[in-house]
């Protein structure tokens, strides 16, 4: 109740404003940091299953 009341107006007393190129470089680095190496990953394990 206190962090709804007292701390989180304190702390965002101004809406950050948003950037689409910040945007889209974070999506990007997502899927170049996280996506491809579970897609890769995924793919060899399943690909030595099935070969089995």
């Amino acid at each position: 109740m206190v962090m709804n009341l007292v701390v989180l107006p304190m702390a965002f007393q101004h809406r950050p404003s948003f950037a689409w190129d910040a945007a889209f470089t974070g999506i990007i680095i997502l899927i170049l940091a996280v996506g491809l190496p579970i897609s890769f990953i995924k793919h060899s394990r399943y690909s030595k299953r099935r070969a089995s």
